[in-house]
């Protein structure tokens, strides 16, 4: 997101890059949480299959992770 390079100081420009770059960043930063997140749904259900009568096809659900 840069504006025409005449009308704002490199001051001001860094600024506005390090404002964008941090949104970027938090961005990235969410998309991890809820990464993490589905992560942790497959182990607590990995967890409630090996409770369950065929503990075996906990397993065999490692292709959802």
């Amino acid at each position: 997101m840069r504006a025409s390079g005449a009308d704002l100081s490199p001051a001001v420009q860094r600024a506005i890059d390090a404002v964008v770059q941090k949104k970027a960043t938090e961005q990235e930063l969410e998309a991890a949480m809820m990464q993490l997140e589905q992560m942790e749904e497959i182990q607590e259900v990995k967890q409630q299959l090996d409770v369950a009568t065929m503990p075996g096809l906990a397993e065999n659900i490692d292709f959802l992770a």
